[in-house]
């Protein structure tokens, strides 16, 4: 049997000792929440939802939405400016449910963030209804 080791463990047994970076070992996970109720006339295709901003450069852990029910055949993308679907695109938010978001290698859970970045919801599929709550949390590790 061969015993293989991740890039940390290799790093942390070098000789000379290769310094983790805090997001590696050590760092402290921080949570930024949010919620949002759609306005009285809903929101259509394409608009956006500004739901948190990094405070400080890290690595993105994931993060999960909790919703009402937004309407037939509609769907969310989440991302940033940059790229309104990078940590989900087509989430089914037609139904009452939950996703999760960046909690995929193809969704990029573990890539670095940039202190300032906003992350985004799309509107897409079809236009939400009226008053309808969508809330949520992303996780990050920094310092």
């Amino acid at each position: 049997m061969t015993a293989y080791k991740s890039v940390q463990e290799t790093n942390r047994t070098a000789d000379p000792v290769v310094k983790l970076a805090a997001h590696e070992a050590g760092g402290r996970v921080r949570a930024l929440s949010f919620e949002y109720t759609t306005p009285g006339g809903g929101l259509t295709v394409n608009d956006t939802i500004d739901l948190a901003t990094f405070t400080q450069n890290g690595r993105l852990l994931g993060g999960a939405v909790a919703f009402e029910a937004m309407g037939a055949s509609a769907t969310a993308e989440i991302g940033t400016a940059a790229s309104a679907s990078r940590y989900l695109s087509a989430g089914a938010v037609a139904a009452v449910g939950q996703l999760d978001f960046a909690h995929t290698l193809a969704l990029n859970t573990g890539e670095t963030v940039n202190g300032g970045t906003t992350l985004i919801a799309k509107v897409t599929g079809a236009n939400w209804a009226a008053a309808k709550k969508f809330n949520g949390y992303v996780l990050f590790v920094a310092d």
